[in-house]
Parts: structure tokens; sequence; C-alpha cells
């Protein structure tokens, strides 16, 4: 992998703890549970998957899991996928999905949402989908166990993107088969399984995102609901 390329790649995967952390992990001290953050940026996103905008990235690390993700020590740890290894010998990797994680619309996430996923999504629309997940194939072994083998083996930098909602969030089957991704009103309306749901999006004002009360792991999240105002230069 080129210098440059394993650089941008860890700049993404920076991003994503730093949201992470931001909205999920509680401040030092006791933790607090409730409440409302409010922060404002610059920009408003254009949609709410796949995007790799800073700020649609923001929301998307709210609204949707990625099969890993980064703990406050920067490794990597688990997320949808409980546990995961990686074969080096066929150049896969295996995910056993958790048997508790749902969409926000109450339907369990399930190995068939990680096949469309990587096999129909990533490749064509993620930002690094194409030099790094092409002619991806994904074998399910059972309802939450994949094996996912993409076109080319680079582990340094796709172990990092599996826990990038940017490029590869899990995203619905049962909602997104046989839509025009690029036209589909899931783009401003998204269902995910992350800590937080869509509650309502005023454009040219604000998104706002309340605390998903089935998320898998019922210790989080801690605050009841984040507003993200636009507020642009006069």
């Amino acid at each position: 992998m080129k210098e440059g390329t394993a650089m941008n790649i860890a700049k993404i995967s920076l991003v994503s703890v730093f949201l992470f952390l931001l909205f999920i992990a509680p401040a030092a001290g006791a933790i607090q549970v409730g409440g409302t953050l409010v922060i404002a940026v610059p920009s408003e996103p254009t949609s709410l998957a796949m995007n790799s905008a800073l700020y649609a990235g923001l929301v998307e690390a709210q609204i949707y899991d990625t099969l890993l993700r980064f703990d406050s020590n920067l490794n990597l740890v688990p997320g949808l996928a409980e546990s995961y290894y990686v074969n080096s010998t066929c150049g896969c990797y295996v995910f056993n999905l958790r048997t508790n994680a749902t969409w926000h619309d109450g339907k369990p996430v399930t190995a068939d949402d990680v096949k469309f996923t990587f096999e129909n999504l990533v490749p064509k629309y993620a930002n690094y989908g194409v030099p790094y997940f092409p002619n991806t194939t994904v074998t399910i072994v059972n309802s939450t166990t994949v094996i996912i083998k993409p076109g080319v083996f680079a582990p340094a930098a796709q172990l990092q993107l599996f826990a990038d909602p940017s490029n590869t969030a899990i995203l619905p089957k049962h909602i997104l088969e046989g839509q025009d991704f690029l036209k589909s009103s899931f783009l401003t309306n998204p269902v995910g399984s992350g800590p937080y749901k869509l509650s309502s999006w005023v454009k040219g004002s604000y998104i706002e995102l309340v605390r998903n009360d089935n998320y898998w792991d019922d210790s989080k999240p801690y605050l009841s609901k984040i507003i993200i105002k636009f507020i642009s230069d006069p």
C-alpha cells in the first residue's frame, strides 16, 4: 500500500474515533445519563449514507454500526460483529455478528445485510470501495456468520475501513434492495442500527438525533438527544 494512501486511511479512522468518543464515550468522572448535546457545524450534509464529507460522517457515526470500531486507546475492537478473525490463507475475514442487534425499525440485523452491503453498495458507492473492496464476495455461513473476501487483500487498510461508518456502515437489505441507491429517499431518511436514530432533519437549519433505546450495547448511549445545527459564515 502506498504511504499516502495509508495516511489517508489513518486520517479517516481517526475522524471516526473522534466522532465515536465525542458522542458515545462519557466524559471523565461519573457517567451522566440523559441530556441534550447541541453542536454547530459550518456546512450541511447532502446525504447520510456512504458520504465521506466530514460533517456527514459526524452524523453517520451515530446512526449506523460498523463491523469493527475503535476503543478509547485507538485499538480496533468488535462492533456489530462480536468477534472476528483474519484468514490470510484465503485472503478473507470472518465475522460473527451480535444476535441482539436490530435496525431502528425493529427488524434484526443479519448476515444478509452484511452480504448486501459489501457486494452491492461498498464497491460502488464508498469512497474507498473501489481500491479496497473490488469484486467483494460474501459467503453466509449462517444468519450471524459471514466470510468477506475482497478482490484485493490489504488487511492494514481494510481492518481500519471496517470501522469507518462513511465507507462500510452496514445498511438494511430489506429497505434498500431493488432501489437506485443514489436516488433513494434513504439518503435523507436513513434507518440504521447505531446508538442514535434520526428524529428530524430541517433543511438549512439542523439535524436532530434521539437515543436508540434498543441498541445492542444497553450501557450506551449516554445522551438522550443530539442536535447538529448548521451555521454558515455570514
